[in-house]
């Protein structure tokens, strides 16, 4: 038998997790720019499967999508990059590198000036 390390599960969850915010963050923002305007009401269903949709990069949805304004097309924009690009290498893109203890030493030198 096999068995699966702890830091394998524990990076699995931490991918669900990130993709379940960035579901949740989707769709919020979905809720928010796409209120009633224009004579649209959406459904949350509707919402939540267009941002599901966007984040797995299926190229499935319900038929709204054209009728959207501009900022919920931005947002399905931003779902689809960052389902292409994963969850853990966005947040790997973001976060701040430390710099790397330096071991070596450039070597002094006289220069003339002037």
């Amino acid at each position: 038998g096999r068995r699966i390390t702890s830091a394998l599960v524990l990076r699995a969850l931490a991918v669900i997790a990130l993709f379940g915010v960035a579901h949740f963050l989707a769709t919020l923002a979905l809720a928010v720019t796409e209120g009633p305007v224009g004579g649209h009401r959406y459904s949350l269903i509707a919402l939540m499967f267009e941002a599901m949709s966007a984040l797995a990069t299926d190229g499935l949805s319900t038929g709204i999508t054209p009728t959207l304004t501009v900022p919920g097309k931005l947002v399905l924009c931003g779902a689809m990059f960052l389902g292409r690009v994963g969850p853990l290498t966005a947040v790997y893109a973001l976060q701040r590198r430390q710099q790397a203890t330096v071991r070596y030493r450039f070597p002094e030198a006289a220069v003339r000036i002037g």
